[in-house]
């Protein structure tokens, strides 16, 4: 497996324009607020460097984030892409994950990761009445899967090889 290497300024350019466009972007379109940019910034890095540190580095920069840029608890977003980011980077070691099928299903897989921990951290610290039958986990993955995919292909033009 080839070892990929990017600019601290393309992660965090990538990080802080996710963010950006995740807070802003449903102020005009309502129904892409289903969509996760910071989490897919999260995945994609993840699975590039195949280093948990960096992999959680990442996911908890980007939750944090997006957290401070949103009306809910401060904290719950940086947990679960620091989870996603630590599963993905482990899991990249172990697959190729440079082919399309393992992409978008690395994408659909850890959406239902991240909202099935968001789920839980919201149940047990906010005493919330979460339903899993909601319509949002059954698009959210979908959407975060079809629009990642082009944001894949887009990281791995702005990539160093080693």
């Amino acid at each position: 497996m080839e070892r990929l290497r990017y600019s601290i300024w393309i992660i965090a350019l990538f990080v802080v324009i996710s963010v950006l466009v995740q807070s802003k972007l449903p102020l005009w379109l309502p129904r892409i607020s289903w969509l996760d940019l910071p989490l897919i910034v999260t995945i994609y890095f993840g699975l590039s460097y195949r280093d948990s540190i960096r992999g959680m580095s990442i996911g908890v920069v980007a939750g944090l984030l997006q957290d401070a840029l949103s009306h809910g608890p401060l904290g719950i977003n940086g947990v679960t892409k620091t989870v996603v980011g630590f599963f993905t980077s482990s899991v990249s070691g172990r697959i190729e994950v440079e082919h399309t099928v393992i992409r978008m299903t690395a994408l659909w897989l850890f959406s239902v990761v991240d909202l099935g921990v968001f789920a839980v951290l919201e149940k047990i610290f906010f005493a919330s009445r979460f339903s899993w039958a909601h319509y949002h986990f059954v698009f959210t993955p979908i959407l975060n899967a079809v629009i990642g995919l082009p944001l894949f292909y887009l990281g791995d033009r702005l990539r160093k090889r080693d």
